[in-house]
């Protein structure tokens, strides 16, 4: 169970925030049919890493992304063309996850 987060304040510690950001984020993923690389029960709280879709390269996911002011990241090695991860860590809101959902949604459908 997530507690509730006050965002705007120092009332939530970093590890909820954390948490609650990749719940949001994995909740949007979904949505949007993109699938994840490990099982739930090895999720990260700060990183996701998840299948490109089929018919787009990472580079292309990566700055077209950019291009609107997101940062996604490569997989490591054997992975690097076919996942691509999205880290959840530092001061971002809840107004900065839902801006990076609608972009990709975006980048997406084109």
């Amino acid at each position: 169970e997530i507690k509730e987060c006050d965002w705007s304040s120092d009332v939530c510690s970093s590890d909820l925030r954390y948490k609650k950001a990749s719940s949001y984020l994995r909740k949007e993923f979904k949505r949007l049919n993109l699938d994840l690389l490990l099982p739930e029960e090895l999720l990260s709280n700060t990183i996701t890493a998840l299948y490109l879709p089929k018919n787009m390269t990472y580079t292309y996911l990566h700055d077209s992304l950019k291009e609107r002011g997101f940062i996604i990241y490569a997989g490591q090695g054997e992975l690097n063309k076919t996942i691509f991860r999205i880290a959840n860590i530092g001061e971002l809101t809840m107004d900065d996850l839902e801006a990076l959902i609608t972009n990709l949604q975006e980048v997406l459908s084109e």
